[in-house]
């Protein structure tokens, strides 16, 4: 409006000096018209913004409601969020109190199956009173036999003398006698059968018959010739064996029960921990059933009667899913040891008693030979894996069948390795059970069926499987340096399960869990290792330490506090031919400000790099330049200098020279309790190019270089044709000596200092090391 005014006034003020001129009208016309229309535009560009500028206020206008529409929405999102909070807090709280009173529910049950246990013992310790009371009244039968025949002679002088089938037909009576007694369980049946009609009228020195078959028809039917006698005989022998094998059935399924009662616990208990636990009633159950058993055998004195029972043909047979038993003797071999008489049988309870297994002969260490060597064809070993059927379309028991067929003419050794091939190929570990303690169902089935488990799951199924296909394997308990491994800590309790199975009359340890994979973080990643397959004991020791001595299958045995001071070494380190390192402990303490480590190398034909690093203990942090490394023959010298006294981690890495991203073979814990430093000390830089070509450096071996200061360099490398250091700008050729070694004197410049060398003398440099410099 102001521009229209000022150009209004402007045509008012032309308009007048027009007039006042007295120019042509036509003239003023056109210029009125100009004037005219240069308004109009004017007044057409203002109306424009006026329009813009509306239109960008009603824009803001929007935003602003926008805004506080969004303002008010996460407002209710806050209060929402809170109101969740709440009630997750109100849940969470329930579901412990529901948590707390499920546990006192378990531990109610646990009690009273405790209960039950000992209720259970106190009824078998019973049955053992009573079969010992029969035994007494059987003994007083025998003693008035023996009056009534007129004899005085003893049971051992009758077994010598003529009358011996005489005495094996009394015994086979015995046993009829013992077996009625038994089946005869009321009392009122004994008094209603103690006086038959057909027998003498009892005395008070001569016990009543404890069974339905009067004695006197007893020795009617002796009276009558030998048919009475050997019909007897064959009835007390079937009855002896039914007997017999009605006890060995009870043994297994009582075994079962408590391998069973084991795993619901989830105790890797062994049998020495499960006899000094609450489970010793059902322990105490079963070495009275031992007993029984070790009687009923001495009873029966004729060696073709032990031959006959040796293997009772009710004894259940083995299947994938039938636990081993918990002493780890089995009955076949209880049988086998019985065949060389009484003997046989004290010395299996004699094992029982202090729930030791049989040993196994150790590993001749220093002779060892793997039986990797035996696989002369893994293409057709690993074809037979492949075209097993599928985990989730068969059960266990159907792969059993199918790798029993495919096996039959396989060797041991090649059996083991497929079962072994096959867990890492179809078991995966449940590391969410692992991290969050709900391992899921742990049984053989369960394992199978769902393709996951821990270290338990993977032993006892290897072991099922192989049993399956005729290998001698056992379950290994014990401790292991795994995941969580602490070198600094102690092993409170058993945390690991692996296998031994027997190849060839040897004794061989197989660990399938860590042959399948590895934890990498949270995560299970699958990556076959063959290691774990029958490695040398005297290697595996240092990662796994069997809770029973004997399962180190090693000439010397070590201690548990020795296993937890071993340096554990990851399986590559043998694989790159490394064999041992010095000082040999996972922890060390030091008191100077410099000290050196040393890695043994059997072979040197592959070429292999090393490099160090030393971190703060937690290994969340590292030290630049504070590890040296070089190769003087077959050992390599890890030097460390530590910046002040403190807790460190030496990790040493290794690999083929062909590749420079190398693996962790080992770490080290180090207590440094030196005096605190004036200044710092570092090694010089080290550039791939100075493993590669074998270079040893000799001095100076630690900086810094000091400005201005003359320092000889001393350093060997056969494979270079010139070696340089430059500084400052400078470059001071060292002189080559006839053994490889260069020698110089170098005066240190202002800047960092470098050594460089070239082969052929000719191409460019390389360089080997670098120093820092100081003032």
């Amino acid at each position: 409006h102001t521009v229209e005014a000022a150009l209004r006034e402007q045509l008012a003020q032309l308009s007048a000096s027009l007039i006042a001129a007295a120019q042509p009208e036509e003239r003023l016309q056109r210029e009125l018209e100009a004037s005219r229309l240069e308004l109009e535009g004017l007044w057409k560009a203002s109306f424009s913004k006026d329009v813009v500028l509306t239109h960008s206020l009603a824009i803001q206008t929007e935003e602003l409601a926008a805004a506080q529409t969004v303002e008010t929405t996460v407002q209710d999102q806050q209060v929402q969020l809170s109101a969740q909070h709440k009630a997750a807090e109100t849940q969470t709280e329930e579901e412990l109190a529901g948590a707390q009173t499920a546990e006192t529910i378990l531990r109610n049950q646990l009690a009273q199956l405790l209960v039950e246990q000992k209720t259970t013992a106190t009824e078998t310790e019973e049955e053992l009173a009573g079969a010992q009371t029969a035994e007494t009244i059987l003994r007083n039968q025998l003693a008035q036999l023996l009056v009534e025949q007129k004899t005085t002679a003893t049971e051992t002088e009758v077994f010598q003398s003529p009358l011996r089938p005489a005495v094996r037909r009394h015994k086979a009576l015995r046993a009829k006698l013992r077996k009625a007694w038994v089946d005869n369980g009321q009392k009122e049946d004994r008094d209603q059968h103690a006086q038959p009609s057909a027998q003498p009228k009892a005395t008070e020195t001569q016990p009543s018959a404890p069974t339905g078959i009067p004695f006197q028809e007893a020795a009617d039917a002796s009276q009558g010739g030998g048919r009475g006698w050997e019909e007897l005989e064959r009835q007390a022998e079937s009855a002896m064996a039914e007997e017999l094998a009605g006890a060995q059935t009870a043994e297994t399924i009582l075994r079962n029960q408590l391998a069973q009662l084991l795993v619901e616990q989830k105790t890797t208990a062994t049998e020495t921990e499960v006899f000094q636990s609450p489970l010793r009633p059902a322990v105490r159950r079963h070495k009275a059933l031992r007993a029984k058993l070790r009687k009923a055998w001495v009873d029966n004195g004729q060696k073709e009667d032990r031959d006959q029972h040796a293997q009772p043909s009710a004894q259940p047979k083995a299947t994938e899913t039938q636990p081993s038993a918990p002493t780890g003797i089995p009955f076949q071999e209880a049988a086998d040891a019985s065949q060389g008489g009484g003997r046989g049988w004290e010395e299996l309870e004699r094992q029982a008693e202090s729930a030791m297994a049989v040993l196994p002969p150790p590993v001749i260490t220093s002779h060892y030979t793997s039986p990797l060597s035996l696989l002369t064809d893994k293409p057709r070993l690993e074809n037979v894996v492949r075209q097993a059927p599928a985990r989730t379309s068969t059960t266990l028991s159907g792969l059993c069948d199918y790798l029993y067929s495919a096996c039959s003419s396989l060797s041991p050794t090649e059996k083991a390795w497929i079962v072994f091939r096959w867990m890492s190929l179809n078991i995966a570990y449940n590391a969410d059970g692992f991290f969050s303690g709900n391992y899921g169902d742990l049984s053989l089935d369960g394992v199978f069926k769902s393709g996951k488990g821990v270290c338990s799951g993977y032993a006892r199924l290897f072991q099922s499987i192989g049993q399956h296909l005729g290998l001698n394997v056992e379950c290994v308990n014990g401790y292991a340096k795994g995941y969580s491994y602490d070198s600094t800590a102690s092993f409170k309790k058993t945390n690991h399960e692996w296998n031994a199975v027997k190849l060839n009359e040897q004794w061989y340890l197989i660990d399938s869990t860590w042959g399948a994979g590895h934890l990498d973080g949270t995560e299970f990643v699958e990556s076959f290792n063959e290691y774990f397959f029958c490695p040398d004991p005297k290697n595996l020791i240092r990662s796994h330490y069997p809770l029973l001595p004997r399962w180190q299958l090693l000439d010397s045995l070590i201690t548990k506090k020795g296993f937890e001071r071993l340096l554990k070494l990851d399986p590559l380190f043998y694989e790159f031919g490394l064999t041992s390192c010095d000082p040999d402990c996972a922890s060390v303490s030091v008191s100077t400000r410099i000290s050196c480590f040393k890695v043994h190398a059997a072979r040197t034909t592959a070429k292999v790099n090393m490099i160090a690093t030393l971190c703060s203990h937690k290994g969340d942090g590292t030290f630049e330049n504070a590890t040296f490394v070089q190769q003087m023959g077959r050992c390599f010298c890890i030097d460390v200098v530590y910046p002040s006294p403190g807790r460190y981690k030496l990790m040493v890495f290794a690999g083929p020279q062909e590749r420079h991203c190398y693996p962790l073979v080992f770490s080290i814990n180090i207590i440094c309790s030196m005096k605190k430093p004036r200044a710092a000390l570092h090694f010089p830089q080290q550039f791939p190019a100075y493993a590669d070509v074998g270079a040893v450096l000799q001095t100076p071996r630690i900086g810094p270089l000091k400005s201005g200061k003359v320092v000889p360099f001393k350093i060997s490398s056969p494979l270079s044709d010139e070696v340089a250091v430059e500084t400052g700008g400078r470059w001071i050729h060292l002189e080559k000596k006839a053994d490889g070694t260069f020698e110089g004197d170098v005066a240190a410049g202002s800047e960092d200092a470098s050594v460089y060398h070239r082969v052929g003398g000719k191409g460019s440099y390389s360089g080997l090391l670098e120093y820092k410099v100081e003032e």
